[in-house]
């Protein structure tokens, strides 16, 4: 197994440098094999300016650095825990309906990826939100799957919403001094305020740079799509309203991933709990600081409509 490195405290660098040096060790752990690694540096290059994208010139060199801590996150903390979740907390929840009406309990069938994705056009579950155009609109997940008992089946529909655990919020200052700490703190402030809301029109170069290298155009990094995963965006919608900027979080995706550097562990799931924690570094707004923050998000289901 890869050993799993921490990619905290790496002096800043150009987006050039920088990712010659996070590939050249990915191929040292076992990450990358050569010909992904010739593949990620080509499709690197060199980042393209603003133009045509909707983001002038500085704020696309932070895209450009947010993109390469994501790149570097993904490498060196890939998903290791791949449970479902969605299933048990739907299930949870017409268990307990069935219970709350004394009824025969209520089993969701299969769904294959198929009819996941609504193909078949029966059966369909994605992200949605109510104001797509507003970043500050909470999405959810919305579904409608196949439940069965005793001979009879049926469609339900559900919604999936997710909020940090109050007590779970937590920031601490950063205690590292002298040249270590000017190194991470800048590697935090070249990340941008809201870097995690920061889109791009995708016919622009820099949409087709940020295409390339996540093997898809349906991604948050895009203009008309949702930014971030559900998960993730209960993180922000938790601590940006505390004053804490800079968050580094990972934007959401909807086609599968087909390279390492597509997806990383940016939430970890808690135990056997379907709670995940959230671990980051950010900018305390009220001083100025660096600190490391912290919070837990519980996402709960609900059947809106039962067979």
């Amino acid at each position: 197994m890869a050993q799993r490195r921490s990619t905290e405290g790496r002096s800043p660098r150009a987006p050039e440098t920088a990712i010659r040096e996070i590939v050249e060790r990915a191929r040292d752990d076992g990450v990358l094999d050569d010909p992904q690694a010739s593949e990620l540096l080509t499709l690197f290059g060199t980042p393209p300016g603003g133009g045509g994208s909707g983001l002038d010139d500085d704020a696309a060199g932070r895209f450009a650095h947010a993109t390469l801590e994501l790149l570097e996150k993904c490498l060196f903390d890939p998903v290791l825990d791949r449970r479902p979740f969605v299933n048990p907390l739907v299930q949870e929840e017409l268990d307990r309906l069935s219970e709350e009406q004394s009824e025969s309990p209520w089993r969701l069938s299969q769904v294959s990826d198929t009819e996941r994705r609504g193909t078949d056009r029966r059966f369909t579950f994605g992200q949605v939100k109510t104001r797509p155009d507003d970043p500050l609109d909470p999405s959810f997940f919305c579904g409608s799957w196949l439940a069965e008992r005793s001979g009879e089946a049926g469609p339900i529909v559900f919604v999936i919403r997710a909020e940090a655990i109050p007590q779970s919020v937590l920031w601490t200052p950063i205690q590292k001094t002298g040249a270590e700490r000017a190194q991470l703190e800048k590697r935090v402030r070249d990340r941008g305020p809201h870097a995690s809301i920061l889109q791009v029109e995708p016919t622009s170069p820099l949409g087709g740079w940020i295409a390339g290298l996540a093997g898809t155009n349906r991604i948050g990094q895009h203009k008309g799509e949702i930014p971030l995963g559900v998960l993730a965006e209960a993180v922000r919608r938790t601590l940006e309203p505390r004053g804490l900027t800079h968050l580094l979080l990972g934007m959401s995706r909807r086609d599968p991933t087909t390279r390492p550097w597509h997806t990383g562990a940016f939430l970890k799931r808690l135990g056997e709990s379907c709670h995940f924690a959230w671990e980051g570094l950010a900018i305390d707004a009220s001083t100025d600081t660096l600190v490391r923050a912290r919070c837990t998000i519980a996402p709960n289901a609900r059947i809106v409509r039962m067979p």
